[in-house]
């Protein structure tokens, strides 16, 4: 009994999101959704090979921490499993890192635990990332521990303590790129440090960076350029102010425009529903704690967001790498507000983690739809396996789940000829604002201007099964 009331929120911190995370497994919801999930289902499967026979698993346009650890876990688990539950385990491990730091910031602290679990456990975007098959959240993860013990390295020079910093920092990059910005700034912080308390036994931690990069370089088999990536090439201060954009993956028209967008962690419902009111709350509070700890953690977000704001192009992913820094700076904002509410604090919390499940089950919604969309595809497609398919959007769903197909991607390449008899997977009223003079939408105007396409069956979500004749 006294076990329970001690670590009652702990419980429900860990009880609450793996309820949900079981819930949606028994609805049938795997994790896997759009392009970049299943490429990395299918690199992972690569991975394990090489795992069990060293055979090269070939190149991967990403980084690769993901798949090598959701790899090595595949040994184990079944491979849709075992990318579901990285992401999962590092949600956990981000609120451990989390917690840690504001301790070790905040030395008197109240009302940790709910704030954890109402503003990361529970926070639509970072719960979402956390049970879907994508590599966020393990960069998130090893980019909150880095911070942690880089911060930690200040007043306890040790040589694990730096050890875990550039490990888990090189990681954390190793997992996403764009993760370079904030750790290149720990990493300067540590280095500060270091000068100040030279000890020349920690030199030894550069092994680890040189380590990474001839792992990188071995699995890379083409280029390790951060350049190759769309987005750097086309990185310029005008698309600070830019809400409509053009670039490889089509059109995007946003409502706001990238320099409002870049600061969504600090008011977006969809990361926290009193973010808002938490940040006007800080604007207060903030100055009682403002540190060398937090002078850190501030540079890190505003210099991420502002790389954030040259991208041409908005997706929430890349807003929640920095967004557990984010709620470091909001912390002292949650405990004013609960004093002042301290009469209600339980009501409060209460309806906030019904909020916060609402608010999920809207933002989830999504990527379930998708999923459940990709399954019935594959399974209205089985029958007709074994020909040649042209394809665009959900091609890498529907291989990736087993299907055997000839496939012709309509984005790679712009077609001057079509094999007769061949069968095309369109959905023209989904594709054609995103795509329009865009290689999807020439291949499929010269389909249907060129070509007598005869529909073969109708298909869920707008999808038409098409032969070439």
């Amino acid at each position: 009994m006294k076990f329970h009331k001690t670590y009652q929120t702990e419980f429900w911190i860990l009880a609450i999101p793996l309820t949900i995370l079981i819930v949606l497994r028994l609805l049938g919801f795997d994790g896997l959704y759009g392009q970049d999930s299943y490429e990395y289902l299918r690199y992972t499967k690569q991975i394990e090979q090489f795992y069990l026979t060293g055979i090269h698993p070939g190149d991967f346009f990403w980084t690769k921490g993901y798949p090598l650890i959701s790899g090595l876990l595949g040994l184990i688990f079944p491979l849709k499993i075992s990318l579901q539950l990285v992401s999962f385990l590092s949600l956990i491990g981000t609120a451990w890192f989390v917690n840690k730091t504001i301790e070790h910031i905040y030395p008197k602290n109240s009302d940790l635990k709910s704030f954890l679990l109402l503003s990361l456990m529970l926070s639509p975007f970072m719960l979402r990332s956390g049970i879907t098959c994508m590599s966020d959240t393990l960069s998130i993860c090893c980019l909150s521990g880095s911070l942690y013990y880089g911060l930690k390295y200040k007043k306890q020079t040790t040589f694990i303590t730096l050890m875990l910093c550039v490990l888990l920092g090189v990681y954390s990059v190793f997992t996403r790129y764009a993760a370079i910005i904030p750790i290149v700034i720990i990493f300067v912080s540590v280095i500060w440090v270091w000068v100040k308390n030279i000890k020349i036994v920690h030199l030894a931690v550069l092994i680890v960076p040189l380590i990474f990069i001839a792992i990188h370089l071995f699995f890379e088999i083409e280029t390790a350029d951060l350049i190759k990536h769309g987005y750097m090439k086309e990185w310029s201060f005008a698309n600070f102010f830019k809400s409509d954009f053009i670039i490889s993956d089509g059109f995007q028209k946003t409502l706001f425009p990238n320099v409002i967008y870049t600061f969504f962690p600090f008011y977006h419902v969809g990361f926290f529903f009193i973010n808002g009111i938490l940040f006007l709350f800080s604007l207060k509070t903030i100055k009682k704690y403002f540190n060398y700890n937090l002078l850190i953690i501030t540079f890190i977000i505003i210099f991420y967001a502002l790389f954030l704001a040259g991208i041409p192009f908005q997706n929430n992913r890349f807003l929640l790498l920095t967004y557990p820094l984010v709620l470091i700076l909001l912390y002292p904002a949650y405990v004013s507000l609960m004093i002042r509410l301290l009469r209600f604090k339980r009501l409060v919390v209460s309806l906030l983690v019904l909020l916060q499940l609402l608010l999920f089950i809207r933002a989830i919604q999504p990527s379930y739809k998708l999923n459940v969309l990709e399954k019935k595809l594959v399974n209205e497609l089985t029958p007709f396996q074994q020909n040649t398919l042209y394809c665009f959007d959900v091609d890498v769903a529907i291989q990736n789940r087993g299907l055997n197909f000839n496939y012709k991607n309509l984005w790679v390449q712009e077609y001057n000829s079509f094999e007769k008899g061949a069968l095309v997977l369109f959905n023209e009223e989904k594709l054609k604002v995103q795509w329009e003079e865009e290689n999807p939408m020439i291949n499929w105007m010269n389909l249907k201007n060129n070509y007598q396409l005869k529909v073969i069956k109708s298909l869920n979500g707008g999808w038409n099964l098409y032969r070439i004749e």
